[in-house]
C-alpha cells in the first residue's frame, strides 16, 4: 500500500478508498474493531485525566509498555483486561457481534462522550463497539484516592 500524502484525502476518504480496494487492509480493519474502540476510550481517558503513560499505568496496576500496547490500537484486548479497565477506570463496554440480517440491539450513534466502531465486515457479519467513559471525572490520581476514602468513610458513617 502506497501512502499519498500530496493529495487533499482526508483520512476518514483514505481509510473509506483503503477499505473499498484493499480486502488485506479491510479484513485487519475489520478484526481490530475492538482495539480501536478502547484505544480511543483509554487516550481520551488519559488525556481528560492529565495522566502520563506511567500514571495511567499505575492506576491501572500494570506497566507502562502494557498501556502503549492498549493505546496503539493494534492488539485486541481480551475480557479481563475490559474488566480491568471497567473496574479501574470505571469505563462501560459493550461489544456487540450480530449476523448478517439480525435485529440491531447496540447503539449506531455516538452519545455523550462515547466512542463507537461498527464494522460490516465482508461476510456480513456487524460488530458494533461502544465505550464509555466514567460518568464522574477526577483531575488526578490522587484526587480518585480521596473520593474513594471519602466514600468509604461515609460508608461506615452510616452503619
Amino acid at each position: 500500500m502506497t501512502l499519498d500524502l500530496t493529495g487533499s484525502q482526508t483520512a476518514s476518504e483514505f481509510i473509506q478508498d483503503q477499505l473499498d480496494t484493499d480486502p488485506e487492509f479491510r479484513a485487519e480493519w475489520e478484526r481490530l474493531a475492538l482495539a480501536r474502540a478502547v484505544a480511543i476510550a483509554i487516550t481520551r481517558y488519559r488525556h481528560d485525566e492529565k495522566l502520563s503513560l506511567r500514571q495511567m499505568a499505575e492506576l491501572l496496576g500494570t506497566n507502562h509498555p502494557q498501556v502503549v500496547r492498549l493505546e496503539s490500537g493494534d492488539h485486541e484486548p481480551d475480557l479481563r483486561t475490559l474488566r480491568l479497565l471497567a473496574e479501574k477506570l470505571g469505563m462501560s463496554f459493550m461489544v456487540s457481534i450480530q449476523p448478517r440480517g439480525s435485529r440491531t440491539f447496540a447503539p449506531t450513534t455516538a452519545g455523550e462522550g462515547r466512542v463507537f466502531d461498527q464494522v460490516e465486515q465482508a461476510n456480513g457479519i456487524r460488530v458494533t463497539v461502544a465505550a464509555a467513559p466514567p460518568q464522574t471525572r477526577s483531575s488526578s490520581i490522587g484526587s480518585v484516592r480521596r473520593r474513594r476514602t471519602t466514600l468509604v468513610e461515609t460508608e461506615k458513617t452510616r452503619s
